[in-house]
């Protein structure tokens, strides 16, 4: 079951620009509905919610997070078989593929192309099959 929206909605349309598949619908200022036949349940929708107007799939409450702390792909090219699958996956479409700086190994690897349009969904640390992605938080920087 994908996530829903419910009566706190304002219709402020901020999930409607960050949904990765076009799965939210609704006028500017008026309750938003979410298409279970479309959504990928990428939580990215409630993560953007200042309303409290997202659930999940088990009733909870999608919890707002700022954009910079949401979780990136890491990944561990010492065990990565340049599959991409992550490339594939990808929703935003976020992850590129390049050639690797050491001359040793000839396969096209993927990386983080777009962090800021990273949603922090994990599909491609699920996806992949050696575990060479690992989803992490944004390093803070502290003065």
């Amino acid at each position: 079951m994908p996530h829903y929206i419910n009566e706190k909605c304002v219709g402020c349309v901020l999930c409607v620009c960050y949904c990765p598949v076009d799965a939210i619908s609704g006028k500017k200022r008026q309750l938003h509905i979410i298409n279970p036949a479309i959504c990928i349940d990428c939580g990215v929708c409630g993560k953007v919610c200042a309303f409290k107007a997202v659930v999940d799939a088990k009733n909870q409450l999608v919890l707002r997070e700022k954009p910079a702390e949401w979780v990136r792909p890491i990944f561990d090219y010492s065990i990565c078989v340049a599959c991409n699958l992550c490339n594939m996956i990808c929703p935003p479409g976020v992850i590129g593929a390049q050639s690797p700086q050491r001359q040793k190994r000839k396969d096209i690897l993927p990386f983080l192309e777009n962090s800021e349009c990273c949603i922090g969904c994990s599909y491609c640390a699920e996806i992949c099959p050696t575990e060479a992605i690992t989803m992490q938080n944004p390093i803070k920087v502290t003065t």
